[in-house]
């Protein structure tokens, strides 16, 4: 099993896509975990892009009008974001149909997650409705616009308890999920079990202060967690701590506006 990790901060890349956006406007974009599509909205227009061959060139594939500001997560399958009428999902071959999936009441949704295969789409948002930080997470069925999970986490407010992001393995069998504490050294992870919302793993350390990303691996049975200067790598049966590596040296090779690493297997 191999895995990567990267280093993220603000970048601009070309992929030839400038038939379709306009570089004088602003551009919100993202791409699915494969690299191989690209969703991006300008004005109220998403346009999506599909691989073709091994380079990094990309065919126009859709577009989709969207007045909002987009925020959400984008695979082969499937396209889950934020629109007028709430939360939806883009499905299809050109991803022309849109379902609205039930979202909760709130101000603020922190994160969209959806899985490789679209059938299941998360979001992270502030329980109590407002524009704080998000502590519960809806978790949909994406064919049939079903709710299959609501989860609030333990919430300390003194400690400013949080929910960072989360990762849904390749089959969509496992759901990881991560949180911290920044008033105090508390990082937890979190991975359920999608067939019957069962935790089949739970970690907590009081070493480190803030976590920056996690990746599942194809079949959930590996997890890696990139927190402060290490990326930690579980062999989640039995949960097992496997490696734990440092940063800090390759860190110093990248410029003082990183923000933390990627990861993903």
């Amino acid at each position: 099993m191999r895995w990567f990790f990267a280093f993220v901060f603000c970048v601009t890349f070309s992929l030839g896509l400038s038939s379709e956006v306009d570089a004088r406007q602003p551009t919100v974009s993202i791409l699915s975990q494969n690299a191989e599509i690209v969703a991006a909205q300008q004005g109220g227009t998403i346009n999506l892009w599909r691989r073709k061959g091994a380079q990094n060139e990309y065919s126009h594939l859709a577009r989709l009008k969207n007045s909002t500001p987009f925020r959400g997560a984008v695979t082969e399958r499937a396209l889950v974001g934020v629109a007028k009428d709430g939360v939806v999902v883009w499905s299809g071959s050109k991803f022309e149909k849109k379902l609205r999936l039930p979202t909760p009441k709130t101000l603020s949704i922190a994160k969209l997650l959806i899985s490789s295969d679209g059938r299941r789409a998360a979001m992270l948002y502030p329980f109590d409705g407002g524009v704080g930080d998000a502590d519960a997470v809806r978790v949909w069925d994406t064919r049939r616009g079903t709710v299959l999970k609501d989860w609030r986490l333990k919430v300390d407010r003194s400690r400013r308890t949080r929910l960072l992001g989360g990762s849904f393995s390749t089959n969509g069998k496992s759901l990881a999920l991560f949180s911290d504490e920044p008033r105090a050294k508390n990082v937890q992870v979190f991975v359920f079990d999608t067939s019957n919302w069962k935790m089949r793993f739970n970690w907590q350390s009081d070493k480190y202060r803030t976590a920056f990303a996690l990746a599942l691996s194809a079949q959930g049975k590996k997890l890696a967690l990139a927190a402060d200067n290490d990326i930690l790598l579980w062999q989640l049966q039995p949960g097992k701590l496997q490696s734990v590596l440092s940063c800090d040296r390759i860190k110093k090779l990248f410029p003082k506006a990183l923000q933390g690493p990627a990861i993903g297997f």
